[in-house]
């Protein structure tokens, strides 16, 4: 179990690095940071192939593209929450993934935690909401009409990545962390690509390309560590801290672009650490 919390630790980190990068991708549209991000990602995998290749069988291939068919779908669902409404609500909701990933290990693998690790999970949804709104935001929050499309689509991404957390799982006892990883990554990669071409999506070239590069190597970490938390300790507790992120993002930004760190962020990161404390103990 420690094993897993630490690997779990580390994909959080990886993620945190990923979202940090992705948010300075500023000189092409989000799909086409989109792309060039999983390309770089697929990549960065290709390495995992030489770690002892295997062919998945009947079960763990159906698993894949199942997996790999709701990643590509779901990602552009965030993509539309954060165009179709306040990132003030949007980005709250999209963070609090790990609660259907909880509710979906339960249903399919019977995964139960503890009274004090369902609080501790709790602490951290609550510590994220926090972290990722400002204080005026807080102070102004208020969710109109026109933000109800953004909300539901929000909801939609958070729902399909907890299912899609969850399936990684048999995918992972049936071949491993490092094919999974590479699978799953690689068909979502394919899927994006057609969604692409029937869609004719404007592809744009990056001025600079350092942060696709930066962006797509960090989550490529982010996702093969949190495969190896599910290895060693569960699904649930994977994606309670993985989910953990935005804390990452939040001293990042602070340390490099000197972003100042507000009082409810600053209380955010406490009730998150909080949680982490409480998940390991």
């Amino acid at each position: 179990m420690i094993e897993g919390i630490i690997f779990a630790i580390i994909s959080m980190v990886g993620f945190g690095f990923y979202q940090f990068f992705l948010k300075n991708i500023k000189d092409i549209n989000i799909y086409s940071s989109l792309i060039y991000v999983h390309i770089f990602l697929v990549g960065s995998l290709i390495p995992l192939i030489f770690t002892g290749f295997i062919l998945p069988d009947h079960k763990t291939s159906m698993l894949i593209l199942l997996a790999s068919i709701i990643g590509a779908i779901n990602i552009p669902f965030l993509y539309k929450a954060i165009s179709s409404g306040k990132l003030s609500i949007v980005i709250p909701i999209a963070n609090t993934y790990s609660l259907p990933a909880v509710i979906f290990a339960y249903l399919f693998f019977g995964e139960v935690l503890t009274f004090s690790k369902y609080l501790a999970g709790i602490l951290i949804i609550f510590g994220i909401t926090l972290i990722v709104l400002k204080r005026e935001e807080i102070k102004n929050f208020k969710i109109e009409k026109e933000d109800t499309k953004g909300v539901l689509y929000a909801i939609i991404f958070s729902i399909g990545l907890g299912l899609y957390s969850v399936l990684l799982r048999p995918i992972e006892a049936g071949v491993g962390p490092y094919l999974g990883m590479f699978y799953t990554e690689f068909f979502i990669l394919i899927f994006l690509g057609i969604y692409f071409f029937i869609g004719k999506v404007n592809l744009q070239k990056p001025k600079k390309w350092k942060y696709p590069v930066l962006t797509g190597i960090f989550q490529a970490i982010g996702g093969l560590f949190f495969f190896l938390g599910i290895k060693y300790a569960n699904v649930s507790i994977a994606s309670i801290i993985g989910a953990a992120n935005p804390l990452v993002v939040l001293i990042l930004a602070f340390a490099f672009l000197k972003e100042k760190i507000e009082w409810n962020q600053l209380i955010g990161i406490i009730v998150t650490l909080i949680g982490l404390v409480g998940l390991v103990i």
